[in-house]
């Protein structure tokens, strides 16, 4: 795998994980502003939160980006230090008819 993906990859898998809690943050820090703003304002009708399984496909999905990321970089190095270790082994790989 090429570097650039790989690292395109880790970026928006870390990313999509961080957006849940930013956005929960983000959420409580208008709420605040609206009851520091509007003394004269006893309660406050918010909306709803991420829910629940939207946070949970996020984490999951961002996870296998960075999963998918190291694992493929992982093989990738091991190929090319097996190249550099033995150029003839890897000069004629048969292929799956042979």
């Amino acid at each position: 795998m090429k570097i650039e993906i790989a690292l395109a990859l880790i970026i928006c898998g870390t990313i999509l994980i961080a957006v849940p809690p930013a956005s929960d943050y983000l959420h409580n820090q208008q709420v605040v502003q609206v009851m520091v703003g509007k003394p004269e304002a006893t309660s406050v009708v918010i909306g709803e939160n991420m829910s629940q399984e939207y946070r949970l496909g996020c984490w999951f999905v961002g996870a296998a980006m960075i999963g998918v990321a190291v694992l493929a970089s992982l093989v990738a190095g091991r190929r090319q230090h097996a190249e550099r270790k033995d150029p003839a082994a890897t000069a004629y790989a048969p292929g799956p008819e042979a």
